[in-house]
């Protein structure tokens, strides 16, 4: 896996991590808002289990941040794809143990699952 971090203008810290045909972009605000990513696929041939070894890393890169920072770090995964709503559900439950997993309001097609990583 080949990973990439580095602090972009709004000093939100940014990980990416590509894998298997795919691509993750998590971005980790430092002081308000939760992290988001964003799931893209490069145009290789996918690997089966890409997608769960992309959010387990960027889970432990979660937890690692929470522990640094001793707080909290909300993160949201909103998706409009069958695939990965399924995926979330199920894969992800157990990557994230999500708080919640709810349509959104102004895309019921959509969902969004959040997260709260404690320090431990």
């Amino acid at each position: 896996m080949k990973i990439e971090r580095f602090t972009n203008d709004a000093n939100n810290l940014v990980t990416i991590l590509a894998d298997g045909g795919k691509t993750l972009t998590l971005e980790i605000p430092p002081f308000y808002g939760p992290a988001k990513s964003l799931l893209a696929n490069t145009g290789k041939a996918k690997a089966p289990g890409t997608t769960t070894r992309l959010y387990t890393k960027a889970a432990e890169i979660l937890q690692e941040e929470a522990d640094k920072w001793g707080t909290p770090v909300e993160y949201e995964l909103e998706t409009g794809f069958t695939s990965m709503k399924n995926w979330a559900v199920q894969i992800g439950s157990a990557i994230f143990s999500w708080d919640t997993v709810h349509p959104a309001v102004d895309k019921p097609e959509t969902i969004i699952a959040h997260a709260t990583i404690y320090p431990e």
